[in-house]
């Protein structure tokens, strides 16, 4: 019996690392949380400008659906995160590297 204890644990922290780590559908910035179908403007709102912005298609004089992808920075030692954009509307946020 006491032998689970430890295991159940070194399970669930290794669950809550590799959980975050891919995590996808929420961002909170600051006081505020975003998430898939908020629109640029409210993302903008509550995270304000990104640190980089990258139109992956639909760009200027295009007939395609506008893709963006957005980076921001979430802080030394932190995951940055990349939500993209179609059409304006938020549609996935994931973690990339740290800073």
């Amino acid at each position: 019996m006491h032998r689970l204890i430890p295991r159940a644990a070194i399970i669930l922290v290794f669950w809550g690392i590799l959980g975050d780590a891919g995590a996808t559908g929420t961002m909170r910035c600051g006081q505020w949380v975003i998430s898939s179908g908020d629109s640029i403007v409210t993302v903008v709102s509550r995270c304000g400008e990104p640190l980089y912005k990258e139109v992956i298609s639909g760009g200027e004089g295009s007939r395609g659906q506008r893709v963006e992808q957005w980076t921001y920075s979430q802080g030394t030692n932190r995951f940055i995160k990349i939500l993209e954009f179609r059409s304006g509307t938020l549609v996935s946020i994931r973690s990339g590297k740290r800073l």
